[in-house]
């Protein structure tokens, strides 16, 4: 029989592991997410920055989940609580990573979070097709809720 692992060490997979940041923690953990932002905001609007997300991780005005394998951060959501008279709402900013299939297990993390900030939903806008149906089929309990148009006037700005 051909073993690809040392005698005594698991050959395993390790398993995937969710957490929230602290705003302590960012910068320690930023060139491990950094990158998972980046990615996501080539497909965004461009309302923020990178320097923009950074700097309202750090001041709790949004917060950090991460999805590890082993030392590997896989995912990275960046959501933000939005307040309006009737309820809260947290709203994913950017989610990004190369483990798209573990989006369930941010779910868990997600929803204890909203939870205890308040929020009777959680939201994002996702650009790319495929991908809603990929984030739908791995997080059943989301619906698409309806379709975000755009008509950009910044070219006719004076």
């Amino acid at each position: 029989m051909h073993s690809t692992s040392a005698h005594g060490i698991s050959s395993a997979r390790p398993e995937v592991t969710t957490r929230v940041l602290r705003p302590d923690q960012i910068m320690g953990l930023w060139p491990l997410i950094e990158p998972h932002i980046e990615r996501a905001l080539e497909n965004s609007f461009h309302e923020l920055s990178l320097a923009d997300i950074c700097v309202r991780l750090l001041s709790s005005q949004m917060v950090a989940f991460i999805a590890e394998r082993g030392e590997s951060v896989t995912m990275v959501c960046v959501m933000e609580m939005i307040e309006y008279p009737q309820y809260n709402v947290a709203h994913i900013v950017v989610m990004a990573g190369r483990d798209f299939r573990s989006v369930h297990k941010f779910q868990i993390c997600l929803e204890a979070w909203a939870l205890a900030m308040g929020c009777v939903e959680i939201r994002g806008t996702i650009q790319n097709e495929a991908t809603v149906r990929l984030f739908l089929h791995e997080a059943p309990d989301f619906k698409r809720a309806y379709t975000i148009v755009r008509h950009d006037l910044r070219g006719r700005l004076q």
